[in-house]
Parts: C-alpha cells; sequence; structure tokens
C-alpha cells in the first residue's frame, strides 16, 4: 500500500475513533464532506464517495470521476470548462 494511502486511512481510523469524524445514517453529508477533506490525504472525490455509499447522499458528485465524465459526455454534456 503507498505510503499517502496508509497516512489517509491511519488519520480517518484515528478521527473515527476520536469522535472527529462521524459516519452513520444521522451524519449530516455536507458536514462529513468537510471533516474528510479536513483529514491529510482525503480529497473531494473520495469525500464525495464515502457521502455517496455510506450516507446514501442523493446530491453527492464526483465531476472529475472517470466514469461520470464518460456518461456526460455520451449524453452530449460539456466535460471540460469553456476557456
Amino acid at each position: 500500500m503507498p505510503g499517502n494511502r496508509r497516512r489517509a486511512l491511519v488519520a480517518l481510523a484515528e478521527a473515527l475513533r476520536s469522535g472527529a469524524v462521524t459516519i452513520d445514517p444521522g451524519t449530516d453529508p455536507a458536514e462529513l464532506r468537510a471533516a474528510l477533506v479536513r483529514l491529510p490525504g482525503i480529497g473531494p472525490w473520495t469525500a464525495e464517495y464515502v457521502a455517496m455509499r455510506a450516507l446514501r447522499d442523493p446530491d453527492a458528485f464526483m465531476p472529475t470521476d472517470l466514469g461520470v465524465r464518460r456518461a456526460a459526455r455520451g449524453l452530449g454534456s460539456r466535460t471540460t470548462r469553456p476557456t
């Protein structure tokens, strides 16, 4: 396992143990995202993914995800910012 990933997992485990991060059905998705991205090695994509999977947040969105980009392109949506 790469060192950065290991550090991120350890930081998440410690945050869960200490109560700094809570992941349960009553957790506010926006608060969870904010708490996760404060941890080293956890970025917006991962925070969105956790909100989507763990909290079933219907508003979770990962615009940089390859599958999302391909699906958007297939629907005729622009996947890059206009220049």
